[in-house]
Parts: structure tokens; C-alpha cells; sequence
């Protein structure tokens, strides 16, 4: 009974039902078809997005990392030009006053040392502009200011190396002073063998 009741109702509401039935199938058709597929190329989307910002983030850390890496080498050759042009000498001559001659004996006159010898020689280095001059020095007097001496030379702007330090007693002593000292340094110091890097 129910069944003939709705087929009766279908028959005398056809004209309604069918359109309405047509639109619903029509709804889940445009819904499947047209907004499940668009609802996932939007979370598609926003993941390329995410990925996006990800990817141009880490671009923008490689660059300021590329940035300061180029500054420090930029504040690196500024600063070896002002020391190769400032500091180190300028040639072999200037290297031998310095390391055998003016500076030390200078320096050892200022701190209370007799200056006895200084002899300098040139040291050829492989596959480097900087050529190395060597002195073997002697000095005399007491260990205080031995301590004088070297600590002025330790702290001077002028570029010598002190490699190696004797003490002895002093030898031949001519005065009273018992406490006099030989001091034997082994000093370095570099200068640009090539004029023009110099600039």
C-alpha cells in the first residue's frame, strides 16, 4: 500500500520531482567534479606556499652569509695591504736595520743592554712573495733589564719575531758586576721581495 501511495504522489508530482531530482544530481555532480578537485589543489597550494617561504628564507640566510663572507675577505685584504704597507719592511736592507742593527740596538740602549754583535741574513721561502731575513744577536746585561728588552720588543709596532733566547754568564767579565748576562737572540722578521704588491 505504501509503494502505490508513492507512486501515486511521483505521478501527480512529477513535474516537480524530476527537475528537483535533476538539480540534487546536477549539486553532487558539481561537487564531485568541481569542488572536492578544488579543495585539493588548494592544499596543494598553501603546501607550495609553505615551501615557497621555506625555500626563500634559506635564500635570504645563504646571501647575508654570502654578504659577510665577501666583507670579512674584503676587511682581510684591506688589512694585509696596511700590513704588508705599514708594518713589515720594505726591503731587505730595511729588514737588516731592523733585526741586526738600528731597532735592537735601540732598543737594548733603551732598556740598559750593551749591544754586542748582530749579523743578518736573507732566507729565500718557496712560492711566496714574503722573503724572511734571520739575525743571530747578542746582548749584555742584567736580567731585569734583559726583561726590559724583551718585553719592548714583544710590544713594539715593528715586526720582529723573537724565535729563540740564550742567557749565559757573561763572559770576560770587566767590571764588579757579577750579575751581567749574555742574552743570544734569534730574531726574524718578513718583507715583500715584489715592490708593486706593496700597493
Amino acid at each position: 500500500m505504501s509503494t502505490s501511495l508513492w507512486r501515486r504522489i511521483f505521478q501527480e508530482r512529477r513535474t516537480i520531482l524530476l527537475p528537483l531530482a535533476l538539480l540534487i544530481l546536477a549539486n553532487i555532480g558539481v561537487l564531485v567534479l568541481g569542488v572536492l578537485p578544488l579543495r585539493q589543489n588548494v592544499a596543494g597550494l598553501r603546501e607550495e606556499r609553505a615551501t615557497a617561504a621555506f625555500n626563500l628564507n634559506l635564500a635570504k640566510v645563504l646571501e647575508k652569509q654570502a654578504k659577510n663572507a665577501r666583507s670579512s675577505k674584503e676587511r682581510a685584504d684591506v688589512e694585509l695591504k696596511k700590513f704588508y704597507a705599514e708594518i713589515l719592511p720594505g726591503d731587505f736592507s730595511s729588514a737588516r736595520r731592523l733585526v741586526a742593527m738600528q731597532f735592537l740596538a735601540n732598543t737594548a740602549t733603551e732598556a740598559g743592554l750593551t749591544f754586542q754583535r748582530g749579523q743578518a741574513e736573507p732566507v729565500d721561502l718557496r712560492d711566496s712573495q714574503l722573503q724572511r731575513v734571520t739575525a743571530k744577536v747578542t746582548l749584555r746585561g742584567d736580567y731585569s733589564n734583559i726583561r726590559k728588552f724583551l718585553y719592548a720588543v714583544e710590544t713594539a709596532q715593528e715586526f720582529v719575531i723573537i724565535e729563540r733566547v740564550a742567557l749565559a754568564q757573561a763572559s770576560n767579565q770587566q767590571s764588579s758586576r757579577s750579575e751581567a748576562l749574555d742574552v743570544t737572540l734569534d730574531v726574524a722578521t718578513y718583507y715583500l721581495s715584489d715592490p708593486v704588491s706593496r700597493r
